[in-house]
Parts: C-alpha cells; structure tokens; sequence
C-alpha cells in the first residue's frame, strides 16, 4: 500500500513558494516515485490541496467551501494508489485549522496507508 505525506505549512512559512514548486515538478516527482495529485487542489494555480481539508472541516473553516467536481479525498487516494509504491504528497496550510475530530477523519480517509506529516513552524 502506497504512503502519504502530509505537509502542514503554517502561514508565513514559505507555504505558497513550497506548492509552486510542487506543481512545478510534479513530472520529475512522479518519476521518482512520488505524486503530487492534482484532484483536490484549489487556490490561485490550483497548487494546494484545500479542498480535501473542506471536505471534512465546517463550512468556511478555513475561508473556504469542498466542491465535489474538484476531488475528495477518494480521488486523491485513487490517483495515489494508481502506481504501487508511490508516495503521495498532500499539501494544505488549511490543515492547520483541523480539530481532534478532523484529524480523525483524515486518518480514517487515508486508510491504511503510512502517513509522515510534516509540519514548518515560524
């Protein structure tokens, strides 16, 4: 079963330098046997994975609304899972509005796969 890496990046962490960069070189990821999975994300450029943290937080938690033509965490999961072996990168500074009860349901989302979450503090 593939793993996940959830970044949290903190406001004023260099968070939007670090989803430019992502989406940049997500080919040169994939061949490296990562994926930075393009469902879910939102935002200018659709860079960044807010919607999957709309999908399980309250309406307007983290100034924003999960749009289902957009991709949940199913579809992110399924773009993860489409080659063995790769790690997914998930990446949101939504996540760190997430309650006890959200981080819950992303651990119950995700599976069984292993999940690293790394997390820029300023």
């Amino acid at each position: 079963m593939n793993q996940v890496l959830g970044h949290i990046g903190l406001t004023k962490t260099a968070t939007s330098s670090i989803q430019k960069s992502l989406k940049k070189i997500s080919y040169r990821l994939d061949l490296s046997g990562y994926v930075y999975p393009t469902v879910g994300r939102t935002g200018p450029g659709r860079r960044a994975h807010h919607n999957l943290f709309y999908e399980i937080g309250s309406p307007g938690q983290g100034n924003g609304t999960f749009v289902a033509a957009r991709g949940g965490w199913s579809e992110a999961r399924a773009e993860i899972d489409a080659v063995a072996g790769r790690t997914g990168i998930i990446q949101t500074e939504a996540f760190q509005y997430c309650t006890v009860e959200q981080v819950a349901s992303i651990r119950s989302r995700r599976g069984k796969r292993h999940a690293n979450v790394v997390v820029y503090l300023r």
